[in-house]
């Protein structure tokens, strides 16, 4: 009877940790989705580039076109600082 109860605590166990990974990976994938739209209202060239660089880095699908978006802000900014 213990053995059964060992076995089932330890899937408990198992199943609240990857509950918990999953739960922490969503919220790190809101921040980054989030990092970016900030960082496409402020459109400074910094966090544009921070932003797009750690969407990329985490292979995010661009449901909203943010990348793109943020990519030619950052282009704009590269121009300006040329001139």
């Amino acid at each position: 009877m213990k053995r059964a109860d060992d076995a089932k605590s330890k899937k408990e166990l198992e199943e609240k940790a990857a509950e918990a990974k999953r739960r922490q990976d969503e919220m790190k994938e809101k921040k980054i989705r989030a990092n970016l739209k900030v960082a496409i209202k402020t459109r400074k060239r910094q966090p544009l580039k921070k932003g797009v660089e750690e969407f990329k880095k985490a292979k995010l699908q661009d449901y909203d076109g943010d990348v793109p978006v943020a990519e030619r802000l950052l282009k704009l900014a590269d121009a300006k600082e040329s001139k």
